[in-house]
């Protein structure tokens, strides 16, 4: 009985050890063709209403990126983006880089990042994911962040601490710290030269969803991404039982 028993804690411990170990997912768009308007693989692409687009670009921070660009109606929520089909676990930390590039000079251009269940789509209801409008410097406007539902988390209007300039390679990093189950603080920030700039702060922010993802994208004008890079705790699937004998 004691030897069944050791047997089946080893198993326990080869089977969940890996799945609780943090895990970092990249994507640099190297190993994608130029040209392509496929998703990389272990992302997706969601395109409002078909009238983003998206291409593999040699215009990378260096080599190539992901480049999207909405050509609907401008919209404060991503057109277009791409997520991460890897869910991570909201109740453990998570944390990221990426860069962004913001390709145009007209007011209010602005590239979108967006945090939580945004795996399959974006439900604009409270709680399900922020979303940080990456804007341009324009007659005072700011970045901001916002939740699904629109409504504004952290305004940063006329605070040049938060100023974004148009084309140029910007590098960006944020931390998810859950603090009590689903409730926790997001925080974005990112380096315009060599001023450091934000952050955009969430805090005691609460998501519907133990499962978070992260996008890329833009509702206005053309932007692009380059070097991501996310590291969390994978989530189970659902359905996962671990059975011990």
């Amino acid at each position: 009985m004691k030897s069944k028993m050791m047997m089946a804690m080893a198993v326990l411990g080869l089977v969940a050890g890996p799945l609780l170990a943090q895990e970092t997912i990249t994507l640099d768009f190297e190993s994608e063709t130029l040209g392509s308007t496929n998703a990389p693989p272990g992302w997706n692409i969601f395109n409002q209403n078909n009238q983003g687009t998206y291409v593999v670009a040699d215009t990378g921070n260096p080599g190539k990126s992901g480049n999207v660009d909405w050509g609907g109606s401008n919209q404060g929520y991503p057109g277009i983006y791409l997520a991460n089909e890897t869910g991570f676990d909201a109740t453990k930390p998570i944390s990221g880089s990426f860069d962004f590039y913001i390709d145009s000079n007209v007011n209010y251009a602005q590239v979108l990042f967006v945090f939580g269940d945004v795996g399959d789509g974006l439900e604009q209801t409270a709680g399900n994911y922020l979303n940080a409008v990456l804007q341009r410097h324009t007659f005072g406007q700011r970045a901001r962040l916002f939740d699904a539902d629109g409504t504004i988390i952290h305004s940063t209007d006329g605070n040049n601490t938060f100023s974004i300039d148009a084309q140029t390679w910007i590098p960006a990093t944020f931390t998810w710290t859950p603090t009590n189950g689903l409730t926790g603080t997001l925080e974005l920030s990112w380096m315009v030269g060599t001023s450091s700039r934000g952050p955009l702060v969430a805090d005691d922010y609460t998501l519907n969803s133990d499962e978070a993802f992260v996008g890329f994208g833009t509702g206005r004008e053309p932007g692009r991404f380059d070097n991501i890079s996310v590291t969390g705790f994978p989530i189970l699937p659902q359905g996962t039982v671990l059975i011990i004998k």
